[in-house]
């Protein structure tokens, strides 16, 4: 959160408030740093079996970032992607974790969705 959150803990025109924005605009999430300003697409991962992934709603919405991780489990040749057949929201991000008479009826519809041995 500090690339998008940690300005805000200071003041405009504040020298904190300077060094915050330069430290953010150099802050990455990890796929995102791989993917985007390394250029790299295939870190040798080896794991030979089905993954599902769902990519968080923090991840789509508050970073932004669609593609990155995505990007490096399409680039394994070791294991096989399947998709979700729903996009929605897992119920275990944000504060949801912390409530889990609201999460437990968002997780109730994931279940089951992905790949099961």
């Amino acid at each position: 959160m500090v690339k998008h959150h940690y300005v805000e803990l200071f003041k405009e025109g504040t020298p904190e408030h300077a060094l915050a924005v330069d430290i953010a605009s150099r802050t990455y999430e990890f796929t995102e740093y791989l993917v985007n300003v390394l250029k790299v697409t295939d870190v040798g991962a080896v794991y030979p079996h089905k993954v599902t992934y769902h990519a968080s709603c923090h991840y789509l919405r508050e970073m932004g970032l669609k593609t990155e991780a995505k990007t490096l489990f399409v680039k394994s040749k070791a294991w096989s992607l399947c998709n979700s057949k729903k996009k929605t929201c897992c119920g275990f991000g944000g504060a949801f974790h912390r409530h889990l008479s609201r999460s437990q009826p968002l997780d109730d519809g994931k279940q089951g969705q992905g790949y099961r041995r």
